[in-house]
């Protein structure tokens, strides 16, 4: 479904930035890249720790770059604790990958930089592009909605153009990507994912997607494994979306544990699955609507942009919040199981 922009490179060198926040931001890139390779343009990633190290894997001949580690982490239930202790980390991190890209730059003759989500990956010289789905952040708060927009609008002037991974029709990201701006210029690419959907026999019952910034990425799967690990009754795979072990996770008959799959095999993990359990991470809506499942959605707490996701799709996929999983997740399983069984 990808929708090739106007200004698509062809024959071109091209350094891709990408956001190491999860995987969400490094599976989405996945298309994107092998688009600019079929374009005959040589490619280059700059990015930091598991999301450089997975597209690394992915692309094993394209040549990379190290940038600094924005090292987010979700202690807080507010956005704004989170990002008000966090703050000058944040700043530092972009100012510093803005160096970094300058001496790339200088040591390497690139026609095109692109970024998704790292606001300091850009160059006065060069052609930037920045990809995000969220052109107007969402806060409950409407100053803080304001502050934040023009906080984004200022770095986003920063750059040529953006696109946006999104259908334009269908709007999966909602009012996210509304915007009033008119520079730089926006487009919207279609709604991307590295996974296709395949009719196969159903294995799993509950697939359980992992990703997001930690603490709470452990939180969850923490507190999901020890509601399901009693479930022997049903077949349930976990895809953790990390390389850090947890001593706790044991495989068992009817439990199957992944730290990470390549493109395949979740793939495959995922067509034969009947629903799925996760974040509410654009990149995973996205991947849930081009392979057509059910799902329950978890919202990172703090993270605004999840829970007005969560919320926008409720139609499609029901969400509960984390803090209501002891009390609610036993009677919304049941539900859903029943569902899924009915169809």
């Amino acid at each position: 479904m990808f929708i090739k922009p106007s200004n698509f490179p062809s024959n071109k060198k091209v350094l891709y930035c990408c956001l190491n926040w999860g995987l969400g931001h490094a599976t989405r890139s996945i298309p994107i890249i092998e688009k600019l390779l079929e374009e005959g343009n040589a490619v280059a990633i700059a990015s930091d720790g598991l999301a450089l190290q997975f597209l690394k894997n992915q692309f094993p001949d394209l040549p990379s770059f190290d940038l600094a580690p924005y090292d987010i982490t979700y202690p807080y239930s507010s956005l704004l604790l989170n990002v008000a202790f966090q703050s000058l980390k944040i700043y530092s991190a972009v100012n510093k990958e803005y160096k970094q890209i300058n001496t790339i730059i200088q040591k390497n003759a690139f026609d095109l930089i692109i970024s998704d989500n790292r606001i300091g990956c850009h160059h006065q010289n060069i052609p930037s592009i920045y990809i995000t789905h969220q052109l107007s952040p969402f806060h409950k708060n409407h100053l803080v909605k304001y502050f934040l927009h023009k906080i984004h609008h200022f770095y986003y002037k920063k750059f040529d153009s953006i696109w946006v991974p999104d259908d334009a029709e269908v709007k999966l990201s909602g009012d996210l990507s509304n915007y009033t701006f008119l520079h730089p210029e926006v487009q919207f690419i279609g709604i991307i994912s590295r996974l296709k959907k395949t009719v196969i026999d159903k294995k799993y019952w509950i697939t359980v997607l992992l990703s997001g910034p930690e603490p709470q990425r452990t939180y969850l799967e923490n507190s999901l494994y020890d509601a399901l690990i009693g479930r022997v009754d049903i077949r349930v795979c976990f895809v953790r979306g990390t390389n850090q072990k947890n001593e706790k996770m044991v495989s068992s008959p009817s439990i199957e544990i992944h730290d990470l799959l390549s493109t395949a095999a979740l793939e495959h993990v995922m067509n034969a699955s009947n629903y799925v359990i996760s974040r509410s991470g654009y990149t995973t809506l996205m991947d849930l609507y081009m392979l057509d499942l059910d799902a329950l959605l978890i919202p990172t707490p703090g993270q605004t942009e999840q829970e007005y996701l969560a919320q926008f799709h409720a139609h499609r996929w029901p969400f509960i919040d984390q803090k209501d999983l002891g009390n609610h997740f036993s009677s919304l399983l049941l539900q859903h199981g029943q569902l899924v069984d009915n169809r």
